[in-house]
């Protein structure tokens, strides 16, 4: 008895698990259908960039990216010299980790910086949403979205050389690679647009989600404001905030190359520019769809963590997965047979008698006479259609 009480809550579990785990390989082989249309986009794009007719560039890439998966498949990425500091070809699978380590950790620094200073100015224009504040706040999230990056960078270069000739020593350093002072100027550029946009949609949802009856409900109630906003306020939140922060992600990686450009930080977008000008073909590709794969990977981690915090994604996804086992469960078992009433009998075909009750075990209460004529839906009834003594024991349900 134990063992079984201690299996249900374990079979629940995995039940809730299965749509998303559904879900994910749905995703990933959506990612992996895109990734092959960016690989192809991209070779096209190649040819067409050396000077190829449309019709000779779109076989030519069909053609090489066949070539090129064979050569992913055994671990071959190809040569590049635009990756080499000593214009010695190197490989690319050699080069590429390094590069994906630098870009990926500024982008995690920004990211984090965006998150946390977008969410807790959104919380506090939230709380001062019947102020001033609250529209100040406003204005400068929109010309904080609106400040392209490149333009940032330039500010903050410009400021950073004013304040060496203002006091003669340098605050922070206008470039380089390092992980140590010279990663906040990049990072607070790529951070500067999201950190607008993140605490603008923080402060409209939770505006929203406080003006909410069952907020005032709660308070009502006696709970204390931060239990009201963790249990409450922030869980009906978190969807649009994180919808935003990829979102925010997605601007980061648009940004990248041109940040890391002005501030000489030789990731994977300075290495992009930098190989599409050698026109280092090997090298531009495994570039371009690692950044696809990253954008691949953030959508499935989002889609993932919405059906976490919020349970009416959960049950969509599970009614969905139900619905369509029952539809799959209809169109195998034709044969339908009413119970107790002549008006609820469908055509039968040969053979089917006793479907239904290998279907579905009978209960163990029996149906009158009376239940049967009353019942609207009653399935998988095996014998005569007689209301006393074929409906007894044989129907499947027998609802009152």
């Amino acid at each position: 008895m134990s063992q079984e009480t201690n299996a249900a809550p374990r079979q629940r579990r995995w039940q809730k698990l299965v749509p998303i785990v559904a879900l994910a390989g749905q995703r990933v082989l959506f990612g992996a259908l895109v990734l092959f249309a960016i690989a192809y986009l991209s070779l096209f794009g190649l040819d067409m960039a050396k000077g190829a007719s449309l019709g000779v560039a779109l076989g030519r890439a069909a053609r090489r990216l066949m070539v090129y998966l064979v050569q992913v498949a055994r671990g071959d990425l190809g040569l590049s010299i635009a990756g080499s500091a000593t214009y010695a070809a190197v490989p690319v699978a050699q080069v590429l980790p390094g590069l994906l380590a630098k870009s990926l950790g500024l982008l995690a620094v920004s990211l984090v910086v965006a998150t946390v200073v977008g969410t807790v100015l959104g919380f506090w224009a939230a709380r001062q949403r019947h102020t001033g504040w609250a529209l100040l706040t406003m204005l400068v999230s929109i010309l904080g979205v609106s400040l392209p990056s490149f333009f940032a960078a330039l500010l903050l270069q410009l400021g950073a050389i004013r304040w060496t000739r203002a006091f003669g020593y340098a605050l922070l350093p206008v470039g380089g690679f390092g992980w140590d002072k010279r990663i906040i100027l990049p990072a607070l550029v790529l951070a500067a647009r999201p950190i607008a946009q993140i605490a603008r949609v923080t402060s409209v949802t939770l505006g929203e989600v406080l003006n909410q009856d069952y907020v005032r409900t709660a308070h009502s109630k006696g709970l204390s404001g931060r239990l009201v906003m963790t249990r409450h306020v922030i869980r009906n939140a978190a969807i649009p905030i994180l919808t935003t922060v990829g979102l925010s992600l997605r601007f980061s990686l648009s940004s990248l190359p041109v940040v890391e450009l002005f501030f000489n930080w030789t990731g994977m977008g300075f290495s992009l520019l930098k190989a599409i000008a050698a026109r280092d073909d090997n090298l531009t590709l495994a570039l371009l769809v690692s950044l696809g794969g990253v954008f691949v990977l953030v959508n499935l981690l989002l889609e993932v963590i919405y059906r976490l915090l919020d349970p009416r994604l959960r049950l969509g996804t599970a009614r969905e997965a139900r619905e369509a086992r029952e539809a799959r469960s209809r169109s195998s078992a034709r044969c339908w047979q009413g119970c107790g009433s002549r008006s609820l009998a469908a055509p039968c075909g040969p053979g089917c008698a006793g479907k239904g009750a290998r279907r579905r075990r009978a209960p163990s209460t029996m149906c009158s006479s009376g239940e049967a004529s009353r019942s609207t839906s009653m399935t998988g009834c095996t014998g005569s259609s007689g209301a006393g003594r074929g409906c007894a024991g044989r129907c499947a349900t027998c609802p009152l």
